[in-house]
């Protein structure tokens, strides 16, 4: 296992306040959970094909992102897909499983899509509301989306 290999995340998915690590792989995407200074446990499916359209096995290209972000102020970072005009979710439930997709009502459309990439794509809490707003950075501007899930499931749209 290779600390700079892209397809890993280093990551609490537990909530014990360890960095476990994630990696995708050909179907799945492996958990190792933290054993502190003892390394790390035996291989978990965190998620795998089959299990509500489990995103693709990079975690970053042109037309998508994978994210691993709290969206819904859990304090557990969920696995999130970000497609221009998509936001889906994979909401962490601890110990390394994770629940159905939620797919994001209103997802903002960022750009046009001959111009969108989604290496400009930022999270980040915004507004300390304890969620992850979306932040993309275009030519000559940014716009964000405060991530309002809680009250509906949705974004509002905040562009500047």
């Amino acid at each position: 296992m290779q600390l700079d290999d892209p397809n890993l995340r280093i990551i609490d998915l537990n909530g014990d306040g360890k960095a476990d690590l994630l990696i995708s792989e050909e179907q799945v995407m492996r958990w190792y959970p933290s054993l502190g200074d003892q390394g790390f446990g035996d291989a978990q499916f965190a998620l795998q094909r089959g299990a509500g359209e489990v995103p693709e096995i990079i975690f970053s290209d042109e037309s998508e992102s994978i994210f691993t972000a709290d969206m819904t102020g859990d304090g557990l970072s969920d696995i999130v897909r970000i497609r221009n005009g998509s936001v889906v979710y994979w909401p962490n439930l601890g110990h390394g499983k994770f629940g159905k997709k939620v797919t994001m009502a209103h997802a903002p459309r960022f750009n046009n899509p001959d111009l969108f990439t989604a290496s400009q794509i930022r999270l980040a809490d915004l507004d300390g509301s304890g969620t992850t707003d979306i932040i993309y950075l275009g030519k000559n501007e940014f716009q964000f989306w405060i991530e309002t899930i809680v009250a509906t499931a949705g974004v509002r749209n905040r562009k500047h």
